[in-house]
Formats: structure tokens, C-alpha cells, sequence
């Protein structure tokens, strides 16, 4: 790992924990085991370094959707959104401060980047919304979800239900198998309600 990424990794630790005004410089050097001085050589401030964490979760979890999609490009469209869902819902559980930064600083920016961080946002989210889509439109190409329904309306279904899950993530304190179980109660009526019927 170079030295500019000890610093970013450091960083999304501290800012999970500490907030962005409670971090400081000195703590993400000291966590990335350099001087202070030695961070202005990567980056010119605590707001560059800050973004730039923020870009690299959203790059990773864009990365994550794409590779669960395309993983399973022959199986059934239910097998397939589930899997996106299970895995996004299992790194959540297991990535606990990179899932506490990304949602702390989604609902609350820094005001002095919040435009900027809407933005990355909502680039993200639309590159998730169109994979999303896709999956389903291939869905009911293949007669596997249901025609009368419109994509749009299944894509924000299932978008509002991971949204559900990331708030259940931080309320409840859910071992493997509880969160495997809650999962798959809210999956089954979820799919029941858009899959080809007869």
C-alpha cells in the first residue's frame, strides 16, 4: 500500500470515528505512520484529503455492483439482484467504519464541500440506478419479472429497500446469521411482488 493510500485508509477510520471537524492532520499522519509534515507532499489539506476518501468508497462500491452483476451473467434475474443486495448488505456488516463514514457524511457534509459531495453522490447513484435497471429490463425480456410493473418503479423499490437495510445495519447489532435472516424475509416479499406471475 503507497503512502498516499495509508493516508486516505487512516483517514476514513478517523473520520468514521472523530467527524470531520474532530480529525485532525496529526492523528491521520500518526495513523498512517508518517510526520504531519510529510502529508502535504500527498495531499494540500484535511478538505483534499477528505474528498478524496469519500471518492474512493464510492469507487468501491461501484466496483462491488458491477463485479456481483456481472458475476452471475447467466444466472436468473433473482439471483442476481439478490446477490447485489447479500453482498452489499454483508459488506456493510463487515466494513463497519467505511459503512458509518459513507452514510455519516452522505446525510451530513462538511458544509464547505457539500455541493461537491452531493454531486459525487449523485453521480454514483446513478451509475448504480442504471445497473439496477438493466438487470431488470433483461429480467423481463426473459419473462422472469413482471411486464405491467414499471422498471422505474422496481428500481426505486429496490433501491429504497437497500436504503432500509443500511439504517438496519447501524440500529441493529445483527450477527451473521440474524442478518442472513432478516435479509432473506424482506428479499422474499420484495420478490413475490415483482416476479412474472404464472
Amino acid at each position: 500500500m503507497s503512502t498516499r493510500e495509508k493516508i486516505i485508509e487512516s483517514s476514513i477510520q478517523l473520520f468514521s470515528e472523530d467527524g470531520y471537524e474532530g480529525t485532525s492532520l496529526t492523528n491521520i499522519a500518526k495513523g498512517a505512520g508518517i510526520k504531519k509534515p510529510s502529508l502535504y507532499a500527498h495531499f494540500s489539506s484535511k478538505e483534499e484529503i477528505f474528498f478524496n476518501a469519500i471518492k474512493k468508497i464510492n469507487f468501491e462500491y461501484e466496483k462491488m455492483a458491477i463485479e456481483a452483476l456481472n458475476h452471475l451473467q447467466h444466472d436468473t434475474t433473482e439471483q442476481k439482484l439478490y446477490h447485489l443486495m447479500h453482498r452489499f448488505f454483508k459488506e456493510l456488516i463487515q466494513q463497519g467504519s467505511i459503512a458509518e463514514f459513507y452514510y455519516r457524511f452522505l446525510l451530513f457534509p462538511p458544509k464547505e464541500m457539500e455541493e461537491k459531495i452531493k454531486e459525487l453522490y449523485a453521480q454514483s447513484d446513478q451509475i448504480y440506478f442504471q445497473l439496477v435497471q438493466e438487470a431488470i429490463d433483461a429480467g423481463k425480456q426473459k419473462k422472469e419479472i413482471d411486464e405491467s410493473l414499471p422498471t422505474n418503479s422496481i428500481v426505486k423499490s429496490y433501491v429504497c429497500m437497500m436504503s432500509g437495510l443500511q439504517i438496519d445495519v447501524r440500529y441493529y447489532s445483527f450477527d451473521e446469521k440474524e442478518a442472513e435472516r432478516h435479509l432473506s424475509q424482506i428479499w422474499k416479499v420484495f420478490w413475490s411482488g415483482v416476479r412474472a406471475k404464472g
